[in-house]
Formats: structure tokens, sequence, C-alpha cells
């Protein structure tokens, strides 16, 4: 547990790193699911990521979506 913990964290950490106005949900979900596969982290079963006026309902999967910058 603690070596997936620590594998997310460096991640998502990654993840707030590489934000960029203009990128789609799947391209920030990319540095996400790169850092898990180099680190051995398991199998992601969805490609779950919300953000913006999609956050509810739960349990969509990320996008094409640009985000802008805010």
């Amino acid at each position: 547990m603690k070596a997936a913990v620590k594998t997310a964290e460096k991640g998502i950490s990654l993840m707030h790193e590489g934000f960029q106005a203009g990128m789609t949900e799947e391209e920030l979900w990319s540095i996400l699911h790169k850092t898990n596969i180099e680190n051995g982290g398991e199998w992601f079963e969805t490609r779950l990521l919300n953000s913006g006026p999609k956050t509810n309902p739960w349990f969509k999967e990320c996008r094409k979506q640009n985000y802008s910058k805010r």
C-alpha cells in the first residue's frame, strides 16, 4: 500500500507540474498513467478524471475537452 500511495502521489504531483492551459483531459491523464506504468503500478480500470461542469455525475472518463486558463 505504501508503494501504491507513493506512486499515486508522484503521479498527481507531476500532473500539477505538467498542467497547461489548452491541454486536453486525456493529455493530463496520460501523465498519471505514464508515472504509474514507470513505477510498476497496477492496471487502471478506467480513465476517470473529473473537471469543470462534468464533475457530477461521477464516473465519466476523460475526454478530448481542452482546459481553459482561469
